[in-house]
């Protein structure tokens, strides 16, 4: 989709071009239908196509404000239009959908925006935290089945976890619906429990675009098609108990560096699993760990997630695997998630990990799009 946007305004860009040449006579002969006669409509046809320019530069450089110069390329080439009207009328067609393809593209970017707004804020706060090493000493109170997995991970003697960028491939679905692919990235901080995920994904060959939201204990969901038309939007108690047990999801797979928060208590059970509970925000959920024979986490159960369309609590479950040494840490690199239905598991997600970063400081957030 990239590339034919790209291959669109260059060519649009191109026409502009000529119209501007042959207005000043600098071709020997007219260069195509959109080459018209004037000065003045010359010097409009010239700021398009280097309006257009800055648009396929932006673009390729990946900055946000590409709508912003398609926008007015496209309100001054409908000027040329209607200045040459019977014989350029219509070329408005190719006009309205610039400026479509414009706001829409301002209506992703906002949608973004508030999601970079946050990590960003999240990020200068967390930044401000003095870095500790993580040691023996800090994790000789843990169930000794919760040490073996902190070691087999590889956070001792490294920096403890204040935040985290995580990044995603992998597929999803509904129960009635076939699976569809995704990216998605995410931000989460441990100070201050705070988790922002924001997913892309075509469904029905459509673009979509989802951002959750959890902080102070609260949630927030929403799903749009072509960032612009609402699918959901859903703030309720329900989800906010739901994301505090994947926001504990995240702490026990992700980033088990942070598992000797004082907010988790723990009980051992036997020599595979234990149980962990987890306070934030008057919430406490609780979670059952299973550990293998190497120190791998291999699953996590809660009875505490609600299926929001069911709206009860589901036995929910994350089986994983696929270890692998990303950045120096011993992590699952796949990982399924699981509804456990009175008809039998259903797993709606399957995800891929493709990078983790710990202990991100600030910088200049630039849009994905």
């Amino acid at each position: 989709m990239k590339i034919a946007l790209i291959i669109f305004l260059s060519t649009f860009g191109v026409f502009h071009l000529q119209s501007f040449l042959w207005s000043y006579r600098l071709v020997d002969s007219k260069p195509n239908r959109y080459a018209v006669d004037g000065q003045l409509k010359g010097i409009f046809s010239l700021l398009v196509f280097q309006f257009l320019g800055a648009g396929v530069l932006s673009i390729l450089f990946k900055q946000s404000s590409w709508w912003i110069w398609t926008l007015l390329a496209a309100f001054i080439s409908q000027i040329i239009v209607v200045g040459s009207w019977d014989e350029l009328k219509y070329f408005s067609l190719l006009n309205l959908g610039l400026i479509i393809v414009s706001l829409l593209a301002f209506k992703f970017v906002s949608f973004e925006e508030a999601y970079q707004k946050d990590i960003q804020q999240g990020i200068e706060r967390t930044s401000s935290i003095r870095e500790e090493i993580l040691n023996e000493s800090d994790i000789v109170n843990l169930p000794s089945l919760v040490q073996k997995y902190l070691r087999a991970s590889g956070v001792l003697g490294k920096p403890k976890v204040y935040n985290m960028k995580v990044r995603f491939s992998g597929e999803m679905r509904n129960k009635d619906s076939a699976w569809f692919n995704f990216k998605s990235e995410q931000y989460n901080f441990f100070d201050i429990p705070q988790r922002n995920f924001f997913i892309k994904a075509k469904i029905n060959r459509i673009p979509t675009w989802g951002y959750h939201a959890f902080a102070n204990g609260k949630a927030s969901m929403d799903i749009k098609a072509l960032s612009t038309i609402p699918l959901v939007s859903i703030r309720s108690k329900e989800l906010d108990i739901s994301e505090t047990v994947t926001v504990f999801n995240d702490m026990c797979i992700l980033a088990p560096a942070t598992l000797i928060d004082n907010r988790i208590s723990w009980e051992a059970i036997d020599d595979r699993s234990v149980r962990a509970a987890f306070t934030n925000a008057g919430i406490t959920i609780s979670a059952i760990l299973y550990i293998n024979d190497k120190g791998q986490l291999i699953n996590f159960i809660s009875e505490d997630r609600i299926e929001i369309n069911e709206k009860k609590k589901i036995r929910f479950s994350t089986p994983m695997g696929e270890y692998k040494d990303v950045n120096g840490y011993r992590l699952p690199t796949r990982g399924e998630a699981t509804w456990h239905y009175l008809d039998g598991p259903f797993a709606y997600g399957i995800f891929h990990l493709e990078s983790v970063e710990y202990n991100v400081k600030p910088k200049k957030i630039k849009s994905s799009t």
